[in-house]
């Protein structure tokens, strides 16, 4: 899925029902993407949900 191409299905990615705060980072790399604030604008990213992690921020409730 990373570097093989392919794509995931449209709203199948877990990370579509993440709410919690934190920020967005590639799975490959680990760099930052967006933070979780970004995400709740309503903005519409066109990225592969299966290619991000999510890492939540320090001192929220998991």
């Amino acid at each position: 899925m990373l570097r093989e191409a392919g794509m995931e299905r449209p709203y199948t990615s877990p990370l579509n029902d993440e709410h919690r705060t934190g920020t967005f980072t590639c799975a490959g790399c680990k760099q930052p993407l967006l933070s979780s604030k970004t995400k709740s604008t309503g903005l519409r990213y066109c990225m592969n949900g299966l290619a991000m992690t999510f890492t939540l921020a320090a001192g929220t409730a998991s």
